[in-house]
């Protein structure tokens, strides 16, 4: 069958009815001679002895270009023996598609022998011990290393195989003796009924265990490791200050984190500073003391000034030796001074302001730097994900962060959780308008009323409270005008006065639609009774 698929006559496969070749017919008549032989065949239904005292699995594996298989057998051991019997067996055609080396083959027949001991192990109820048997030194090889040093192909079957059988019961067999090299290379029929290597396996396997073969493999030499990743080398390199820096911030995705770890090694360096060398032995290294609030902004300050010396290193260096920044800078119209520890901060005029330090001179941060990243982050988490606006306000009582405004958008739009309870509200269709809205008329002819209020109007007479009044307003739906009427309680009558002043205003009505309130529907049963 895999003949026939390679054959494709001018470019088009073999259909069902199409004619074989004159070569492959001449070899199909020839193996189709041989059936009949297997008229003889007789397969032993059970495979154990009936006072066994120890069964075991033996499983080969082997393949070839055409290929590849795996072979299982059952030797049991009794007081009057030992027996070897073939249980089961398994084989694939090699693909065409893809061509593979036999070392991969190989590899594809030893974890097809894997998969078949597990589905005999689900059939078998009796304690047995497993051993594993191929040809190849360099599947060996592979099974001994770690997945991770193989290419995907060979590194995903050795992590199954490795996972789904113990790599000390794999060993090594002689090609000659391995009879899963049956599978591979096929077998007539005729041949298949002598065949005593492929019905109880090697000679050797019905004898003791030392006279198996003992290792066996071939050298090193003729390992194929075309296979094994290309490991990059490690090289030392010498890096400024700046380098380290950067790393550092790339290293942590949480600026609380950062911010415990960087206190933590500023306490180590002073115990190295204060104690001398000796300390990492005696206090340092056996008492972790909770962090300060002095240690954390201690820390907060030197992280600061680590992102400075990378965001503004040509700015602090001009500063401090007492000029301006130039005009090209974008820190031009901040002011910008160093304060005593060295962190750059904004001016301005409020220096006798009764302020902390903080809220009067903000620190000057960088929206490009990654510490940026994680101060609003940080924030937006703490003020339970604050929106852009509040963000900034709180962060600007601190840090002044240069683009600080498209920072915070986007760490809010980034935000899963904001993302989340902000759905998406559902849009209703709009109804078509009615006819009188559409439709030419003239001013007032259809209208719409309601009320609006109250409102106090101050009495005429003296020492009288202020009474409550109510606006009358009519629309027009034709020109949206607008006719307002005041109204001095929420009777029917005091409506009626108004939409008769309203009338004699504006003109006759055809139609007025209002909200169905009570005023309104009580003007509406006086006016149909009339």
């Amino acid at each position: 069958m895999q003949k026939l698929w390679s054959v494709r006559p001018d470019g088009k496969a073999l259909d069902w009815d199409s004619a074989l070749p004159s070569h492959l017919e001449h070899e199909w008549k020839k193996f189709h001679s041989t059936l009949s032989s297997l008229r003889e065949l007789k397969v032993p239904r059970f495979v154990a002895q009936r006072n066994a005292l120890k069964s075991q699995l033996h499983i080969f594996a082997d393949a070839s270009q055409e290929a590849y298989g795996a072979c299982c057998y059952v030797r049991t051991e009794s007081p009057s023996g030992s027996s070897v019997v073939l249980l089961t067996a398994k084989s694939k055609v090699v693909s065409l598609k893809n061509a593979h080396s036999i070392a991969r083959l190989e590899l594809c027949a030893a974890r097809l022998a894997t998969r078949l001991v597990q589905k005999v192990s689900l059939s078998l109820e009796v304690p047995l011990t497993f051993f594993y048997w191929t040809d190849s030194s360099t599947v060996l090889h592979w099974l001994k290393s770690p997945p991770r040093r193989w290419k995907p192909f060979v590194a995903n079957r050795v992590a199954q195989i490795q996972r789904d059988s113990e790599i000390t019961c794999w060993r090594h067999i002689p090609g000659v003796d391995n009879p899963a090299d049956d599978i591979s290379r096929g077998l007539s029929p005729d041949t298949l009924l002598e065949c005593q290597r492929w019905w109880h396996g090697p000679h050797w396997l019905s004898l003791g265990a030392e006279h198996w073969p003992q290792g066996g493999a071939e050298s090193e030499e003729e390992i194929d490791l075309s296979d094994e990743r290309n490991i990059p080398q490690l090289v030392a390199t010498t890096v400024n200050g700046s380098d380290v820096s950067a790393k550092l911030f790339e290293r942590f995705s949480s600026y609380l984190k950062l911010q415990r770890a960087t206190a933590y090694w500023l306490r180590y360096f002073d115990c190295l500073k204060n104690a001398g060398t000796d300390c990492g032995s005696t206090r340092c290294a056996t008492t972790i003391d909770p962090l300060t609030k002095d240690e954390l902004q201690r820390a907060e300050l030197k992280l600061c000034k680590l992102s400075q010396q990378i965001s503004f290193a040509e700015e602090i260096q001009i500063l401090q030796a007492g000029s301006d920044v130039s005009r090209g800078s974008r820190l031009k119209w901040l002011s910008p001074f160093v304060d005593a520890s060295g962190v750059l901060r904004v001016g301005g005029r409020l220096r006798n302001a009764q302020l902390d330090i903080a809220t009067k001179h903000p620190i000057v941060l960088s929206s490009k730097h990654p510490l940026a990243s994680l101060l609003v982050e940080a924030y937006h988490t703490k003020l339970l994900h604050a929106g852009p606006q509040l963000l900034l306000a709180t962060l600007r009582n601190k840090f002044w962060i240069l683009g600080g405004r498209s920072l915070c958008k986007t760490v809010f739009h980034r935000c899963v959780k904001c993302f989340k309870v902000k759905p998406t509200l559902v849009k209703q269709s709009v109804a078509d308008l009615p006819t009188s809205r559409v439709s030419p008329s003239r001013p007032f002819s259809v209208c719409g009323v309601d009320y609006c209020g109250p409102v106090m109007l101050k009495s005429a007479i003296r020492n009288r409270s202020a009474t409550k009044a109510y606006i009358a307003i009519f629309v027009c739906f034709a020109t949206r005008a607008v006719h307002i009427e005041l109204v001095h309680d929420l009777t029917t009558t005091a409506f009626l006065s108004a939409l008769r002043r309203f009338v004699a205003r504006r003109g006759q009505i055809r139609e007025i639609h209002s909200d169905n309130a009570t005023t309104f529907k009580g003007a509406a049963h006086d006016l149909h009774r009339v």
